[in-house]
């Protein structure tokens, strides 16, 4: 009797099967592991400690400086060729979109097709006035150190606002066009003007005290090729640091008094894209 009890145990010790490694059994716990990241302090790559903001010395404008403003406009040509909406993508210049804009509406266009047959349309167009910035100068202006801490952003300028009528002028998609509009005749006139034009700048100064560098923060488009090409006989006080003049990054802000002759464009171009209505 106990020789067949113990010949059933070992019996079954060998029928019941056993893991190769029963040590390495997966067991899917979470175990949270704490991290501490550690803190970066914001930093500015323009700031450099300086014992003074540099002072303006010269800051001359230059004269009768050939300028081309570009003016972008979304315009819609219905089937019959006529310039329905015009509406500004950006105001390069001031005083130039609304003479650009009547210009546009009174353009008769050879109408864009699809499948053969004439379709109205949402196109982007660009007209380039050219014409002379005849003299300017640069106003109160005032120069500090950059934020230690936070890099200065540039201005976004901010668009017209779009009109609630545009969405209702269904245009065709770009894609089912075998061809686009095009402009019989175009012409376009900016008159003469005097304006003031706020700017913000942020310029590397060498350590004698010119401009190395420039970044515009706050100046129209129209503006900068002057603004860049005048920027380049600026003198400034020498940056000091504690151990003596050096390279340094400082914001300048002013305002400019800009006489702009007539600006005038013969032609436009259209653009094989659509921005407007936002979809």
């Amino acid at each position: 009797m106990h020789v067949a009890l113990v010949a059933l145990l070992l019996m079954a010790q060998e029928a019941s099967p056993k893991p190769d490694k029963p040590w390495e059994q997966k067991v899917a716990l979470p175990v949270p592991v704490p991290m501490e990241l550690p803190a970066v302090p914001p930093t500015n790559p323009f700031f450099t400690p300086l014992v003074a903001p540099p002072a303006p010395r010269q800051m001359p404008m230059r004269e009768d400086f050939a300028v081309t403003v570009p003016v972008a406009f979304a315009v819609y040509v219905d089937k019959n060729g006529s310039c329905r909406r015009a509406q500004p993508l950006g105001n390069p210049l001031p005083g130039v979109v609304e003479p650009v804009r009547l210009a546009l509406q009174e353009t008769s266009f050879t109408p864009a097709k699809a499948f053969g047959q004439p379709v109205g349309v949402w196109v982007d167009v660009g007209v380039d006035l050219q014409g002379e910035i005849s003299t300017g100068r640069l106003t109160q202006p005032v120069v500090t150190l950059p934020d230690p801490a936070e890099p200065a952003t540039p201005e976004s300028p901010a668009l017209p606002p779009a009109e609630p009528r545009d969405s209702q002028l269904a245009g065709t998609p770009l894609a089912q066009l075998s061809s686009f509009p095009a402009p019989k005749r175009f012409s376009a006139k900016a008159p003469a003007q005097e304006f003031r034009q706020p700017i913000k700048l942020i310029l590397e100064l060498a350590p004698e005290g010119k401009v190395k560098r420039l970044v515009f923060l706050s100046c129209p488009e129209g503006l900068r090729p002057w603004v860049l090409a005048s920027a380049a006989g600026w003198t400034f006080s020498p940056p000091q640091a504690t151990v003596g003049p050096t390279t340094a990054w400082v914001v300048l802000a002013g305002v400019l008094e800009v006489q702009v002759k007539t600006l005038r464009a013969e032609g436009l171009r259209v653009s094989r894209t659509s921005s407007y209505p936002a979809k």
